[in-house]
């Protein structure tokens, strides 16, 4: 009778072990999906930068591949149907070709490259108005340009 109530609480303390081991488990899945989430939301923001670049013709400077990778549609959800299934190989293989990329940046500004996040878009929205300036003026100046 004694060694049914040490298994008993040998089961139970295993039980409690395992309910442990498994909230962390259920932690770390849903800190990988929150992960995942922002990488895809990373990816596809420079997948847009990079559109926006290329539609622009704005240069970018590379290390390794070039601007022909950039396809010129936004990605579709990586979820796959059988419907879907051909655009979301097409989608993860224009990411592939845009991970090929490397960009340089030794030519940004030191002073910018420790910038935050806040900090970044108030120079970004600076330079905009800048170029936009810029912009007004040429109008002004050359009216038959297009700008």
């Amino acid at each position: 009778m004694q060694k049914v109530e040490e298994i008993r609480k040998e089961i139970k303390l295993e039980g409690f072990q395992c309910k442990s081991i498994k909230r962390d488990v259920e932690e770390w899945n849903s800190t990988i999906s929150t992960t995942r989430v922002k990488i895809s939301n990373l990816t596809f923001k420079k997948h847009k930068i990079l559109m926006d670049c290329k539609i622009n013709n704005i240069n970018i400077p590379l290390l390794e591949g070039t601007m022909d990778k950039v396809l010129l549609k936004l990605p579709v959800d990586s979820i796959i149907t059988e419907a879907s299934e051909s655009s979301s190989r097409q989608s993860s293989d224009s990411q592939l070709k845009e991970n090929e990329l490397e960009i340089d940046y030794i030519i940004i500004n030191n002073s910018n490259k420790n910038l935050n996040e806040d900090e970044l878009r108030t120079e970004i929205i600076s330079l905009k108005n800048k170029q936009n300036a810029i912009r007004a003026e040429l109008q002004l100046s050359y009216p038959k340009l297009k700008v």
